[in-house]
């Protein structure tokens, strides 16, 4: 049964994205549009499109933390990225290879180019889509396969990332960091006194604190930022393309979003707080991820000692040498 491709177009100009999509719907494809990146990616992974048409200069993101956070999510890492911007110098080219882009198309474009470059990207889709089925057919359903690698990453009481594959993704950071300079912080979150809950109510209210705390947490950090839950009653927070001055807003805002959260296993009026060290690159002497969220740990305790329910930045005092190996 022959199936209309699917292309979603994340453009922020409101003109020309409904240019694009004229022209894509003449191509015979189903189009969806979004003007931000964050939306862009929130209709990535619950639509699951053939292909994104994305343009770099967007008002909340850039096109290469949408591309690359689209290839780090398990639903989106083989969605065929073509990006359509008026940047047209190399660097911006290679840039966007390796966020993960599979093409490059420049403003203004040619409509029959762009056609058989979609063409393309399609054929390769298709050809991804054949192996799929193949795999299907010899091994397991599709869906088992799909369903056993979000078990393999998500943590399962919460539904967010687990520490496994938080650990793959703050080495590809630290990783792009060393490579090409892209900085990033790092956030570890901790729940003040929830040793009571468990003794005093139950594990399974713990459980449910758990599940609400990851919500109220997830509603305060950006669509490009990545959570996870660390283990335990403690939170990580991966956030690309900032320093720590732009962590520490977003640090307050779950701080001030956690005390005011009527958390359902608690009586009425009584409140939860949380405690935060925050980290980040650049910062001298680290040459080690670990080192990264090792600082952010040190500098969690030390906000706990002051009396927990705040902040602490990490300082070059947090970051712990490298134990040379003989």
């Amino acid at each position: 049964m022959y199936r209309k491709p699917h292309i979603l177009v994340v453009e922020d100009d409101v003109l020309t994205a409904k240019i694009i999509v004229k022209d894509v719907e003449s191509y015979g494809c189903q189009v969806d549009c979004a003007y931000t990146g964050g939306e862009g990616i929130n209709l990535a992974i619950e639509s699951v499109p053939d292909i994104v048409l994305l343009d770099l200069i967007l008002p909340d993101t850039t096109g290469y933390d949408v591309c690359r956070l689209l290839r780090n999510h398990i639903k989106t890492a083989n969605i065929q990225i073509i990006v359509l911007t008026t940047r047209g110098e190399i660097d911006s080219k290679i840039t966007a290879f390796k966020c993960g882009a599979n093409d490059y198309v420049t403003k203004p474009y040619d409509t029959k180019e762009l056609n058989e470059r979609i063409t393309a990207c399609l054929r390769v889709q298709r050809v991804r889509e054949d192996l799929d089925k193949l795999i299907h057919d010899q091994r397991e359903t599709r869906g088992n396969l799909l369903k056993a690698e979000q078990l393999a990453i998500t943590d399962s009481l919460t539904g967010l990332f687990n520490r496994r594959f938080f650990d793959d993704i703050i080495s590809r950071e630290y990783l792009r960091f060393h490579r090409y300079g892209i900085f990033f912080s790092f956030m570890m979150i901790d729940i003040d006194y929830f040793k009571k809950i468990n003794d005093s109510i139950s594990h399974h209210a713990g459980d449910i604190v758990l599940c609400e705390l990851s919500e109220v947490i997830r509603s305060q950090v950006r669509d490009i930022d990545i959570l996870s839950r660390w283990g335990g009653d403690e939170f990580a927070v991966i956030l690309p393309h900032s320093a720590c001055d732009v962590a520490v807003p977003i640090a307050n805002r779950i701080l001030k979003a956690v005390s005011a959260h009527q958390f359902s296993p608690l009586t009425e009026g009584e409140s939860l707080t949380v405690s935060i060290g925050v980290s980040g690159l650049p910062t001298e002497n680290i040459s080690k991820a670990s080192q990264i969220v090792e600082a952010a740990d040190q500098a969690l305790m030390r906000a706990k000692k002051k009396g927990r329910r705040q902040i602490e930045i990490a300082t070059h005092k947090d970051i712990p040498p490298l134990i040379a190996v003989s």
